[in-house]
């Protein structure tokens, strides 16, 4: 059986070819990891403040779509490496 790395979700259940490249990938789950803490960081700096509810929402249905567009992914490592890159720039330089 292959390597599986920490990642923010549980690679036993990994049901898309994108999600089980990255639970191998040391390097994806790594990034995988990354952005899980800086988004839910975010999430909960914005529903702290109280007064974000907008850009919450935004940020909420940006991650979905980006979810959805790094699924498209599939199996290629480096289409899964620039999409967590463009969407980590983003999340930094859009929020915090």
């Amino acid at each position: 059986m292959a390597t599986q790395y920490a990642t923010s979700f549980d690679c036993a259940a990994a049901n898309t070819v994108t999600e089980q490249v990255i639970c191998k990938d040391q390097k994806l789950a790594s990034l995988n990891l990354k952005l899980s803490q800086e988004y839910n960081e975010l999430v909960n700096n914005m529903k702290k403040s109280g007064n974000q509810q907008k850009n919450l929402s935004y940020l909420l249905v940006s991650q979905e779509k980006w979810k959805k567009e790094k699924i498209q992914c599939k199996g290629d490592s480096f289409c899964i490496t620039d999409a967590y890159g463009k969407r980590l720039a983003e999340l930094g330089a859009c929020y915090h």
